[in-house]
Formats: structure tokens, sequence, C-alpha cells
């Protein structure tokens, strides 16, 4: 059953209004994308994982695309990082039991 109206009730028209995003956040969340792109992150990135922890990169770079933990308590966390002309750059990151780095590579993107 629905709802019931009573007689002489107004009616009321609930359209739905499309959601208005400020520009300034959208300015934001744009130069977030293509700073993501620029080959400086890339360098920032590895001067990070030189001597990082896995907290310093979760809050320099946020978390990894893909993640996964070895049989000897590693774990292995992989970011990709596009640049101009869609060229790819894929790291592979392997952190030790306390969180620190134990060895990483770059890779070329599949």
């Amino acid at each position: 059953m629905g709802v019931q109206v009573p007689p002489g009730a107004p009616l009321v028209n609930r359209q739905r209004h499309p959601v208005k995003v400020p520009a300034r956040l959208l300015l934001l969340a744009l130069g977030f994308l293509l700073s993501a792109c620029s080959p400086w992150r890339v360098e920032q990135f590895e001067e990070t994982i030189q001597h990082g922890t896995q907290d310093e990169i979760i809050q320099a770079f946020g978390y990894p695309q893909r993640l996964r933990r070895l049989d000897n308590g590693d774990r292995v966390w992989e970011y990709d990082f596009v640049g101009k002309g869609a060229r790819c750059a894929q790291y592979v990151v392997v952190f030790d039991q306390e969180g620190n780095v134990r060895s990483w590579k770059r890779l070329d993107c599949r």
C-alpha cells in the first residue's frame, strides 16, 4: 500500500536537482590527478622508498593499487604511475615485518 494523502492536501513535486560542485573542489581534484602523472612524483617516490617506512609511503602516496603478503611475513606493495605519453612505471616494494623497505624495483607496466 502507498502513502494515504488526505483530500485537498497539496501535492509536492520532488524533482532531483544536479549536485553543484564548487569550482575550487574541481580544480583541486584536477590538480591532484595531474600531479599523479608528473615525472617529479616518480622521482619523489624513488627518494621516499630509499629510506621510508610503510606509514611514510602511505602518507605521501596513498595505499598501493595491489598488495599481498609473502609466506615469510613480508608485504609486497605495487604502485603504478602513468606519465605523459601514457608511459607507465610500476614499482614493486617489499616491506619487512616491521614496516621498513627491504627492497624495491621499477618495472614497465604490463
